[in-house]
């Protein structure tokens, strides 16, 4: 989820939904208020089976919110 702008050369580890650019790297800011960005982790979507990622892509490719994302983790 981090997203790593044009041309940047990073040095480094770089922290999950991170925005970072330059030469060399630095953070920008982060994608998303942390709280969004815990619960992102926790919820680990990339390890559901393919029908239920495609049945949450609509929630999933929306801004997140940790009410939503706390949602889909229970009907996970």
């Amino acid at each position: 989820g981090a997203v790593i702008a044009a041309n940047a050369t990073v040095f480094k580890d770089i922290g999950p939904f991170e925005i970072w650019g330059g030469n060399p790297a630095k953070l920008i800011k982060t994608r998303f208020a942390p709280d969004v960005t815990a619960a992102l982790i926790a919820l680990e979507w990339w390890h559901l089976p393919l029908n239920k990622i495609q049945e949450l892509a609509p929630v999933l490719s929306d801004t997140p919110t940790a009410n939503a994302l706390a949602q889909i983790k229970e009907n996970t």
